[in-house]
């Protein structure tokens, strides 16, 4: 679902009427599990978290996860981190 959720943001926020890329890169890291989303798109600097993030940090905080983005002019940059299940 939070992947799901991070593509749904990236399509409605990052390209508005153009066109652009997003990369989804899952890879395991020492403590668990790591997903990637980086969109090619544009977005302020400082954007108002909405209701698709509440989520995504809501699932992921529920899995003991983490959520860092970084927004610039060059597009959106989200990564979750979920660590293995003891």
């Amino acid at each position: 679902m939070i992947i799901s959720e991070l593509l749904t943001n990236a399509s409605r926020h990052a390209f508005g009427e153009g066109r652009g890329s997003v990369r989804v890169e899952l890879m395991p890291f020492a403590g668990g599990l790591e997903c990637r989303v980086v969109d090619s798109g544009t977005s302020h600097a400082d954007p108002v978290p909405g209701t698709g993030l509440q989520i995504i940090e809501s699932l992921a905080a529920a899995l003991e996860g983490t959520v860092r983005m970084q927004f610039g002019a060059n597009g959106t940059e989200t990564v979750v981190r979920i660590p293995r299940a003891l």
